[in-house]
């Protein structure tokens, strides 16, 4: 239990449950270039900050072979966690339950057999410029977390790529980067999840849709706005809208094996809509140039 400024002198081994727990506000965790590695029975948080444990940074160095790489759970607030390797963990960073105000930033997250980074019941965190691939889930953001920004991550290659669902609302997913996911869309928004903004993304050459936004099980998304993203090469639609509760400004679908942009009627088309060779219709339910 780490209770003042560390930084680490050599690689933490064999860890069985936790490697390092946080207890103290305001420390600095350096690991120095070195990496902490758990005892290949999955479990437990390689850096657990857990509870009322505020300004903490967690940085330099690598982490593996636990349940989740970095923990942040019960309270974490104003937290920055970057410039870390996770991978053969569970999950890589796991944000969840009940923080706020944290950033996850220059982070390379490969090879977890869950979420690279899970957003899950935690409001108003910064989730950018991360490296996120060959994990099930790439980012997602999920079950009430509210207001949380997704920007300028590199997502690729794997089942799931940026996915926000169950009643997760007021998030912005822009700038980001998508390629190499095979189900659903490249992003997804789906399950009573409302006031979603996607904006300036690249989602292409995904063996599936660029963008989707479905019910999936619940209501469908309400007041979705998709403002100039670009959806090329796909193996599905370029975009695929299936609620009418939508606004799409600016967007550009070319070169897919399905449809550009699929809406459902009522749809607000916001102008500047644009899609060419598509192997099936360029627009349905919607203008475009």
């Amino acid at each position: 239990i780490i209770t003042s400024d560390l930084v680490l002198m050599q690689d933490l081994s064999g860890c069985a449950g936790d490697g390092l727990q946080i207890g103290s506000d305001g420390i600095v965790i350096d690991l120095n270039g070195f990496t902490i590695s758990g005892d290949a029975q999955g479990v437990g948080g390689g850096i657990r900050i857990e509870g009322d444990f505020d300004d903490i940074e967690v940085r330099n160095g690598a982490i593996t072979g636990f349940n989740e790489g970095v923990v942040l759970a019960g309270g974490a607030d104003h937290n920055y966690i970057w410039g870390l390797a996770l991978f053969g963990n569970n999950r890589g960073i796991d944000l969840a339950g009940g923080n706020s105000h944290n950033v996850i930033e220059k982070n390379v997250i490969r090879d977890n057999a869950g979420d690279g980074i899970r957003v899950d019941t935690s409001t108003d965190n910064i989730v950018q410029k991360n490296v996120v691939e060959r994990n099930v889930f790439g980012i997602s953001v999920s079950n009430n977390a509210h207001n949380n920004l997704i920007a300028k991550n590199l997502v690729k290659d794997g089942p799931h790529g940026i996915s926000v669902f169950s009643d997760a609302d007021g998030n912005r997913v822009e700038k980001n980067v998508i390629s190499g996911i095979s189900i659903d869309g490249g992003i997804q928004i789906e399950r009573n999840s409302d006031d979603t903004v996607i904006s300036k993304n690249i989602s292409s050459n995904n063996s599936t849709n660029g963008i989707l936004i479905e019910p999936a099980g619940g209501d469908a998304p309400r007041r979705t706005v998709l403002d100039r993203n670009m959806t090329d090469d796909n193996q599905g639609d370029g975009i695929r809208v299936l609620s009418a509760s939508a606004t799409l400004v600016k967007n550009a679908a070319n070169n897919n094996a399905g449809n550009g942009i699929f809406v459902l009627p009522g749809v607000t088309d916001g102008g500047g809509n644009s899609a060419s060779g598509n192997a099936l219709d360029q627009c349905v339910n919607i203008s475009c140039q």
